[in-house]
């Protein structure tokens, strides 16, 4: 059988999601015809790709090197669709979008905003992307003129080499829950207080999220319960249906009847977003200014909400800017693991 760009994503799918039943949601087919397509992939390779326990998939060492190359095309693949707009553009005397980048259930909202606002009439295009490390390489290939990353609480990002890279607004991750839970009528619920509780987790990428908490709740003297892997709204269903607890960052929880959020005492869980780009990039120039203001939109949309509002004026607000300067060119480093 001879293998495809689909084949590619599959692979890279699977290995993030870390299930053959979640990966067959992202992609939309069913996890039998998930599983026949992997089946078809490993006989064109010539070996097993990964580990099967339950629905429970791990990379075996050949699946490592093919999840390699696979992500390589992928990047090779985005990287000619964009150098073929471009060349487009040209011939056809237009000029090609100031492209940005972020991860799933990202800021990238407020960079696009914060693009358009620090070069005006460059027209401005925004995509999300399901992986840190694709991210990162099109930034250093120049197909993204910059993206947001993320680092998690004891999990430090760690850059390629010629990127640069500023923190725009650090933010906690609150707890979502039953308003009939009995911590709920708590104003701040320590971490140490949900050790009993089930997890909704995001499914599984790599941005370090999960280490982050794991890392975490070990250190609050328990290892938590995952049994739910899912996107934002079956998690709120779950949590307002008091079956488990969920991590959601101020304000994205929506009015979800029934859903309480709180936050944690001293903040152990939280994201840092990183605004990145290279050296060269078109945006080089006025990263700071988007950085800036990527950091008060951000501000402004948990101000606008009563609850993060009312957590800003005790102490949030200084916690949210963590402000440094830009990181120089790495002389070292991987992308996030």
């Amino acid at each position: 059988m001879p293998l495809e760009l689909r084949h590619c994503r599959l692979l890279v799918t699977l290995a993030e999601a870390e299930s053959l039943r979640r990966a067959a949601t992202r992609l939309r087919l069913s996890p039998a015809a998930v599983a026949g397509q992997l089946e078809r992939v490993e006989r064109a390779l010539g070996g097993e790709l990964f580990i099967r326990r339950g629905d429970t998939l791990t990379p075996t060492p050949l699946g490592h090197h093919a999840l390699g190359e696979a992500r390589d095309v992928l990047t090779a693949f985005e990287r000619l669709l964009n150098g073929v707009d471009r060349a487009h553009r040209e011939y056809s005397g237009g000029s090609s979008p100031l492209r940005v980048g972020g991860g799933y259930a990202s800021n990238c909202h407020h960079v696009i905003r914060a693009v358009r606002e620090a070069v005006p009439g460059h027209t401005v295009a925004g995509s999300e992307y399901g992986s840190m490390r694709e991210l990162l390489a099109l930034v250093g290939a120049g197909e993204l003129a910059m993206a947001e990353v993320y680092e998690f609480s004891g999990a430090p990002l760690l850059l390629p080499p010629g990127l640069r890279s500023a923190v725009a607004v650090r933010q906690a991750i609150f707890v979502a829950m039953s308003q009939r839970h009995p911590l709920a009528e708590r104003t701040v619920v320590a971490l140490a207080d949900l050790a009993s509780e089930d997890w909704v987790l995001p499914v599984a990428d790599d941005s370090g999220l999960r280490t982050s908490f794991l890392v975490q709740c070990e250190t609050a003297g328990f290892t938590p319960r995952c049994p739910h892997h899912s996107s934002a709204v079956p998690g709120y269903a779950l949590a307002a249906a008091g079956q488990a607890v969920c991590g959601r960052y101020p304000p994205d929880v929506p009015r979800y009847p029934g859903l309480v959020i709180r936050p944690m005492a001293g903040n152990p869980l939280w994201r840092k977003t990183h605004l990145v780009w290279a050296h060269n990039s078109p945006l080089a120039d006025v990263a700071e200014d988007i950085v800036s203001r990527v950091r008060e939109l951000s501000l402004a949309e948990v101000r606008s909400d009563p609850q993060g509002a009312a957590w800003l004026a005790t102490g949030g607000d200084a916690f949210m800017r963590d402000e440094r300067p830009a990181q120089p060119p790495a002389g070292h480093g991987q992308p996030p693991a």
